[in-house]
């Protein structure tokens, strides 16, 4: 059959899904036919909807129609297949599934290329061309295939929504600006999408902002999970050289026990031999004398026998010095009770305490005055601690100044519940404060300003250097809480109370006299310095706003410490003689000092 005579065009019998000529048609209830393969296949990908619908007029069926081949297009098909080649398929783009297909495509529908705004009509290439041909088009507004175009129709008015009503945050018509939203805050759609945009750009600032500090949140984490295994793995590492310390320390134990032993030994044996030769001795004068006295019975001459006699009696008479039998020393006694308090000591549950410096520092290649400040410092096992007290790895320190032999004896931390359960409330004491200081908040505040203050003269003042002391004495447990704002330099100390005032000499700075201890923080530079006595640790570790201040007074322990439980700054261990009061320098105008 010549289908090309009879004017029959090819393509009416071709299957919209596959392009190709129908094999094995079928007719659905819509009177649309597909090759049987294809249609299935379609519905196939529609199973667990509550419809099925017809690819191309996509008329809904509520149940799976039953697929029947229709004869004649099957008879119609061999004759077109007999009767020469298939035409070439369409060029256009028939529409896919989720695709936008042209609205004015009747036979199959083409994907469309543009929607427009004005006529809420997507066209395919082929019927888009009047829009730019017809000047009368030319003005509406084309944008990419959109479907659900009637959304922009008024339901109540059937006009294109081009209004916004920002008082009812609604799209409107022309018509309903004068009817149901009169007097509302009306804009044009565009300059609402304007507005918009605007906040739309503000927001997506606010977004990029918020991932970047989480990706830096997560890039701190990483950092911190980096620090918690080096500092556990240092903390291992000080476990195993304490462990091999404290076994060596027993192995001498053991040694000068056994050495005390044998020692008690050799002194027994020596008394015991000086005895047994006495004795030996002694029995070979009486088997002496008891000879003399057989001879004597034997002599016939009467005067000579009482002469001899009476000589030998006062052998005889002589007292005898008794002996008892003497147990052997309890030295089992004294081993098993050794033992037994070391064992009492080792069996004690092993609590890990804050971390902070060990017992005493060694200094690597300390320099001379005149050299380089800053010798590194090892920090070895602690001394002469119990068992159940392990050092942990404390901030990274360094000694400043001149200082051949360690010098500091430290200790542990004590727990933050103890530092919280002796807070005392103290004051500052107006009378000590330096001309540049002003007190506030009931002389809880302390600030460094930049001129003189009118204070009156008294002797209890520092003339020269910007400090203040508190009013009360620290005395038995105590602890204060500071919170400092700083621009510089805050100095933290505590001092005994009659420390000198008048001058600028060290003997009346902080921690440059025998009379003060202080903490010099740097917080722009994440370091502070421990001083005494004019001889200073340096401390690498990054400083907060707060500060707690231990004192135990009969231990002679000071604890510099930061909110948290691991967060000690330092330690130290000496002997208090005199009361103490907490203080601050203040090197940098405005910086300020608060007791909370």
């Amino acid at each position: 059959m010549d289908t090309n005579g009879l004017g029959i065009d090819q393509e009416l019998f071709s299957c919209c899904i596959c392009l190709d000529l129908l094999k094995d048609p079928v007719t659905i209830p819509c009177g649309h036919s597909y090759c049987m393969s294809c249609v299935n296949t379609h519905w196939n990908g529609e199973v667990g909807k509550q419809s099925y619908s017809c690819p191309q007029c996509r008329q809904n069926f509520t149940q799976r129609p039953v697929l029947v081949k229709n004869t004649m297009l099957a008879l119609l098909m061999e004759g077109l297949k007999k009767s020469g080649p298939p035409a070439a398929p369409v060029a256009h783009c028939s529409a896919a599934h989720g695709d936008v297909s042209c609205d004015l495509c009747s036979v199959r529908k083409v994907k469309a290329v543009k929607s427009c705004l004005q006529c809420l009509v997507s066209y395919c290439k082929e019927h888009l061309q009047p829009h730019y041909d017809v000047a009368a088009l030319k003005k509406h507004r084309l944008v990419e295939p959109t479907e659900n175009l009637q959304d922009n129709i008024c339901s109540i008015h059937d006009e294109v929504m081009k209004m916004f009503c920002r008082t009812d945050q609604l799209c409107i018509c022309y018509l309903c600006s004068v009817d149901g939203h009169k007097g509302h805050d009306i804009v044009t759609a565009a300059a609402e999408r304007t507005e918009k945009q605007r906040e739309l750009e503000a927001f997506r600032e606010k977004i990029l902002q918020r991932i970047d500090n989480k990706e830096k949140n997560v890039s701190s984490l990483q950092h911190e999970v980096k620090n918690v295994l080096r500092s556990a793995n240092a903390a291992v590492d000080y476990s195993d050289r304490g462990l091999k310390e404290l076994i060596s320390l027993l192995e001498k134990r053991i040694n000068d026990m056994k050495m005390q032993i044998r020692s008690q030994q050799e002194a027994k044996e020596h008394r015991v031999k000086e005895l047994q030769d006495k004795l030996q001795q002694e029995i070979t004068e009486l088997k002496k004398t008891q000879s003399e006295l057989a001879s004597l019975s034997h002599i016939e001459d009467h005067l000579q026998f009482l002469h001899k006699f009476a000589s030998i009696s006062k052998v005889c008479e002589t007292s005898e010095s008794p002996y008892t039998c003497r147990t052997p020393p309890p030295f089992q006694d004294m081993v098993t009770s050794a033992l037994s308090e070391l064992r009492n000591k080792l069996q004690e549950p092993c609590q890990l305490k804050p971390p902070t410096v060990a017992h005493n520092l060694k200094v690597n290649n300390p320099k001379s005055d005149n050299g380089p400040v800053g010798a590194q410092v090892n920090v070895p096992l602690q001394q002469n601690t119990s068992v159940d007290r392990p050092v942990l790895p404390g901030p990274k320190m360094k000694m400043t100044g001149s200082m051949s032999q360690p010098y500091y004896d430290f200790t542990f931390v004590p727990n933050y519940s103890l530092i919280t359960k002796y807070a005392r409330k103290i004051t500052w004491d107006p009378r000590s404060a330096n001309d540049k200081l002003l007190l506030s908040k009931e002389n809880l505040s302390v600030k460094r300003m930049p001129y003189k203050q009118n204070h009156q003269h008294h002797p209890a003042r520092f003339t020269d250097l910007p400090q203040v002391v508190s009013k009360e004495t620290l005395s038995g447990c105590a602890s204060c809480h500071l919170y400092t704002v700083h621009d510089n330099v805050i100095t933290v100390a505590v001092a005994y109370k009659d420390i000198r005032r008048d001058g600028s000499s060290n003997d009346c700075s902080f921690g440059m006299n025998n009379k003060s201890w202080a903490l010099e923080c740097f917080h722009h530079q994440r370091r502070c310095v421990f001083w005494h006595n004019g001889k200073g640790v340096e401390i690498e570790i990054p400083l907060r706003s707060y500060v707690y201040v231990f004192v135990d007074y009969r231990a002679g322990i000071l604890s510099f410490y930061q909110s948290g439980l691991t967060d000690a700054i330092y330690t130290v261990k000496t002997t208090f003689t005199q009361p103490l009061v907490v203080g601050v320098r203040l090197d940098s105008i405005f910086s300020t000092a608060e007791i909370m």
